[in-house]
């Protein structure tokens, strides 16, 4: 197997720093997403549920 040379471009750079941004993006929208499903109703209950007594 030879050995391919890969030449370190911009257009690989900004290639990989925007695959980064979009995973951690990712990543991030399913944390949140979690966290309201557990913590959302709650939290909508808390505010917008309860009578005033």
């Amino acid at each position: 197997m030879e050995k391919v040379e890969v030449k370190p471009t911009w257009q690989l750079a900004w290639g990989l720093v925007w695959r980064m941004i979009l995973i951690s993006l990712g990543i991030y929208a399913i944390i949140f997403g979690i966290i309201y499903a557990v913590f959302g109703p709650a939290i909508f209950a808390l505010f917008f549920g309860m009578p005033a007594y």
